[in-house]
């Protein structure tokens, strides 16, 4: 029987953060559902497996993570010499180059289908397109070990996904697809539900935007209701997608944080980034959300394509003006973007060391502007009150369900 070993390679730094991959765990279930063993392993956490040689080897990378990726496959050549290396990841879907010599095969995009056809064919071409699942359910649910993996000893927020694909074009995301894909209802669910119980109510619903089918979200919340789970929610919204009913249902349901990507204070840059909004429609919906008594976290980028002194300005006002609590980031030209394709054309990237591509660290500088500057503003954007600032930093607490 085919044996398959997914690895999380190491963080690229100490303090990156500790996160395993839910992409590497969801092929571990729809493997394990076809019959297939399939082990995952988080090199920040647990060596290479003793005792047991995989025949196949998946590792996956977002960009940060690929030069730990490489590393990581030079390793596994020494280990197991006759298994077959397979890289994934955003990182080597937008970079399958990279990949090379050290690995047999690159997949892009989701891997489940062009895994369990590597398991049952063989590696037949270098370059692989991944197939997208058509139903999501297709993945069984997580079983303890994998849910332990992915959640006990990891600090803060549990987080889940109930959904693949962002109607959205913005220039600095990799995600283009268009056709979205949900997990059934009851089925996600169960599994916040399943969540709460074995680990801790605090949840983070990482889909791109959670807010976006409202029927679907409306049906949620009201599951979360009716079963009287004590939860305590982190959403992602958008502008577009605001709806003053769904709202209040949110907040009923336990959303106690609902973050908005508003990147810029600047009509010109929304529009030059693609956001499909403007500032005065955001900053309405911000005010809206506020007053439900929701947290409204909101998203902010410095540095993006086409930013001046001036622009730059304008966002730290607005975020100033209309945001209590806010995070900020340095815009980053990712491989796979449409950011990384005209970043020569609006400014300088200052490296290719893919491990510094960190949203807090400097790597793109828009003409006109430096680095300096834009230091300065970010500090502006993020500076909080001292009293919301404490309600950010609360600290998860047991579930009563």
């Amino acid at each position: 029987m085919t044996k398959v070993l997914l690895i999380q390679p190491p963080p690229p730094m100490p303090n990156f953060g500790d996160v395993l991959s839910l992409g590497l765990c969801s092929i571990a279930a729809f493997l394990r559902g076809q019959g297939i063993e399939t082990r995952v392993v988080d090199l920040a956490r647990h060596p290479l497996p003793e005792g047991w040689a995989p025949d196949i080897v998946g590792i996956g990378a977002a960009t940060p993570y690929a030069r730990k990726a490489i590393a990581t496959a030079k390793d596994v050549r020494q280990r197991f010499p006759d298994a077959r290396i397979v890289f994934g990841g955003h990182h080597f879907s937008a970079m399958p180059e990279d990949a090379f010599p050290h690995a047999d095969a690159v997949v892009r995009g989701e891997g489940e289908l062009a895994m369990l056809d590597i398991c049952q064919q063989g590696i037949r071409h270098r370059v692989i397109k991944g197939t997208p699942l058509p139903d999501i359910d297709d993945v069984p649910p997580f079983d303890d070990e994998l849910m332990d993996a992915l959640y006990v000893g990891r600090p803060g927020r549990l987080n889940i996904v109930g959904a693949r694909g962002c109607p959205f074009s913005c220039v600095f995301c990799a995600e283009h697809t268009k056709k979205i894909r949900y997990q059934s209802v009851d089925r996600f669910v169960d599994t916040v539900e399943r969540m709460a119980r074995r680990y801790h109510n605090e949840i983070f619903i990482s889909d791109d935007i959670f807010t976006l089918n409202k029927a679907r979200s409306t049906e949620i919340c009201e599951q979360f209701i009716r079963r009287g789970l004590n939860l305590r929610l982190t959403v992602l919204g958008h502008v577009q997608c605001f709806d003053e009913d769904l709202l209040k249902l949110l907040q009923r349901a336990g959303v106690h944080t609902l973050s908005y990507g508003i990147e810029s204070g600047n009509n010109d840059i929304l529009k030059l980034i693609n956001k499909k909004f403007q500032t005065e429609q955001a900053a309405e919906v911000i005010h809206r959300t506020a007053a439900s008594g929701i947290m409204v976290n909101c998203l902010y980028m410095v540095g993006n394509i086409g930013e001046t002194e001036e622009t730059v300005a304008d966002t730290v006002a607005f975020a100033r003006a209309n945001s209590d609590v806010r995070w900020c980031s340095y815009a980053l030209p990712f491989p796979g973007t449409e950011f990384h394709k005209v970043s020569d054309k609006y400014g300088t990237v200052l490296t290719r060391d893919w491990e510094k591509y960190t949203n807090q660290n400097i790597i793109f500088v828009p003409n006109g502007l430096t680095e300096a500057t834009m230091r300065t503003a970010r500090d502006a954007i993020v500076q909080r009150p001292p009293v919301v600032a404490a309600r950010a930093a609360a600290k998860p607490q047991p579930a009563t369900v």
